[in-house]
């Protein structure tokens, strides 16, 4: 339904916006990163009344979490695997379950790989993004 993040999935590129995309698995649970934009302090003596003077600085895509359903033996783990033990970002995209199929896309290193399996649940796995660059939507 409209509003919630079910249905939601992901794709990992073969290493750019255009490629071809192999599922992430199925999404249990992912937290999106902040965008954030830093701001420099343009003061001086001279500042309108001495009110401190502001410019846009740098800004960070952030950091992105995904809480798969873990199978080991699935494509889609051995691929995140992959990109963690490489030194190239990957491209990666999120496609949510509105009624367009919005697409999310991001370049970004796999800064963190967490697998779990407890005794009374299923098998999870945490994967932490690093994006880098701009983000954009694709559709």
């Amino acid at each position: 339904s409209r509003g919630t993040s079910g249905g939601t999935c992901g794709g990992i590129s073969d290493g750019t916006s255009g490629g071809t995309f192999a599922s992430i698995g199925t999404i249990y649970e992912f937290s999106p990163p902040s965008v954030t934009r830093e701001t420099v302090d343009n003061s001086s003596h001279a500042s309108t009344e001495r009110w401190r003077d502001y410019i846009a600085g740098m800004k960070a895509a952030g950091t992105m979490s995904l809480d798969i359903v873990f199978d080991p033996g699935e494509t889609d783990v051995t691929g995140m695997y992959d990109d963690l033990n490489t030194d190239s970002a990957g491209y990666y995209k999120i496609i949510f379950n509105d009624d367009g199929s919005t697409e999310w896309g991001f370049s970004a290193f796999i800064t963190n790989i967490a697998p779990a399996a407890p005794m009374d649940d299923k098998r999870m796995l945490t994967v932490e993004f690093q994006l880098t660059g701009k983000p954009g939507w694709i559709s």
